[in-house]
């Protein structure tokens, strides 16, 4: 992974030392430490979010907070960041924590795939509820897929499409992750899926020009190549390495090398209304219980 002297992490560190980048003794340390790390350091991938290990047969789960979850046939460990060396990004996101459950209970169903309130059409609504609940299993298996097919949400007000997206990113990432609506400029939205492991965009009724060829490259795993600001021939690569999720009434996106990869769930409005406050509520609730009761038992 290239290094650039913008990079905020290095500023902040080298500014802890006196080194201000406007300085050329800053571009003397820069570079040196560059030096250093192309000859002793060790080459390895960076994960944003999971990573699944054929060959161990282990998922490995960011933690968020300089740890991870490494998961096996046998069991459930927490390790430090870099073990079996899977070394996963620094990410602003609430830490998990691991309890134990009431295996009787359908927990999955109750928070979030009884909100899939599906359209009547050849697939019942059992069979589309399991059709979501794959898809978000794959979420932990990103990097073992070429083709990442898209969760597209389609449905009139009131059907429910931004709440149980809006679920499904709280219950991975905690409290404050939110739906992004669809940028204006294409630059905005390679920001957005180079930093996030899951990005929701949501009412996505107005086409942009740019946008069928990104959700194309995001699908397929492509890079997204951009010259870097402020120079003449100097690329950098963005890896499209995010999933997402879509929310439209209005769906336009029907060019083949999307729409074959898309995970088109049609929805219905609801005939009872639960408020959104409430649903999320009882979600994070739920959450903060399990931690309790797991710090209580562990003391």
């Amino acid at each position: 992974m290239e290094v650039y002297e913008d990079e905020p992490k290095l500023v902040s560190l080298l500014g802890q030392m006196g080194l201000n980048p406007s300085e050329q003794v800053y571009k003397y340390v820069f570079e040196e430490i560059k030096r250093f790390g192309n000859e002793n350091g060790i080459e390895s991938q960076i994960y944003l979010y999971t990573h699944y290990c054929l060959k161990r047969n282990c998922l490995y789960i960011n933690n968020f907070d300089g740890t991870i979850y490494k998961i096996s046939e046998d069991s459930i460990d927490r390790v430090i960041n870099g073990t079996d060396g899977v070394l996963f990004r620094k990410v602003d996101s609430e830490p998990i924590e691991y309890a134990q459950i009431d295996q009787k209970e359908d927990l999955l169903y109750q928070h979030l795939l009884s909100l899939v309130n599906p359209e009547e059409d050849h697939l019942g609504p059992n069979e589309t509820r399991a059709l979501v609940h794959i898809w978000f299993l794959s979420l932990f298996f990103f990097d073992y897929f070429q083709t990442h097919p898209i969760l597209a949400l389609i449905g009139e007000k009131g059907s429910g499409k931004t709440t149980l997206s809006r679920l499904i990113g709280k219950l991975l990432f905690g409290g404050d992750f939110e739906v992004s609506p669809l940028p204006d400029k294409e630059s905005d939205f390679d920001a957005l899926v180079a930093n996030r492991a899951l990005v929701v965009l949501d009412n996505v009724d107005e086409n942009r020009r740019w946008l069928c060829n990104r959700l194309a490259s995001i699908a397929t795993g492509e890079v997204i190549t951009k010259r870097k600001l402020y120079t003449t021939n100097q690329l950098i690569e963005i890896p499209s390495n995010c999933q997402l999720i879509i929310t439209s009434r209005n769906p336009f996106f029907t060019r083949d090398d999307v729409s074959d990869r898309l995970l088109l769930i049609r929805l219905k409005r609801f005939e009872e209304f639960k408020p959104e406050k409430q649903i999320i509520k009882s979600l994070l609730e739920f959450q903060v219980l399990e931690k309790t009761w797991q710090r209580q038992k562990a003391q």
